[in-house]
């Protein structure tokens, strides 16, 4: 059984799209930029720490790997519900996102333990919940760039 299915796959997901360049932004952008590079910092940290666990199959996994990535879900999913927000729904999608972490964090804690005990059946029902976990984040993820890309395509162009 491999981990491949816990899906850290906002990195494509959730893009930084120039927002940067320019400082007089709109307040909601500004939130958007923040958020979405919150979200960033947490998927290139969890996707660095799993990188180098590829496991053939019947392969036992590197636990100490998993621990640190549900770790690193677990804190960013704080670290996304930290983030000051003001617009109603960009806080409806940092909720959906930070809650999104926290279940992938709660499934590979399970994962986990499950191996440690070589429980398959718990090993596999926490497999299901991050895949579900994943599949939400990419819908989650493409809704919330649309309504950041769609923010900024509202602001007046520059002199």
């Amino acid at each position: 059984m491999t981990l491949r299915h816990l899906s850290l796959s906002c990195c494509s997901t959730f893009s930084l799209f120039a927002l940067m360049a320019c400082q007089r932004i709109d307040p909601v952008v500004y939130e958007c930029q923040e958020l979405l590079e919150t979200i960033n910092n947490v998927v290139i940290e969890a996707q660095t720490i799993t990188q180098s666990e590829q496991m053939a199959e019947g392969e036992e996994p590197n636990l100490d790997i998993w621990l640190q990535a549900a770790d690193i879900l677990s804190k960013g999913s704080e670290a996304i519900a930290n983030v000051n927000i003001d617009d109603s729904i960009l806080q409806n999608y940092q909720t959906q996102v930070s809650d999104i972490y926290n279940e992938q964090a709660q499934a590979t804690y399970t994962m986990v333990e499950a191996w440690q005990k070589k429980d398959l059946e718990k090993a596999m029902a926490a497999q299901a919940r991050a895949q579900t976990a994943g599949q939400l984040e990419k819908t989650t993820g493409e809704s919330l760039n649309n309504y950041c890309q769609d923010k900024e395509k509202e602001l007046p162009s520059a002199p």
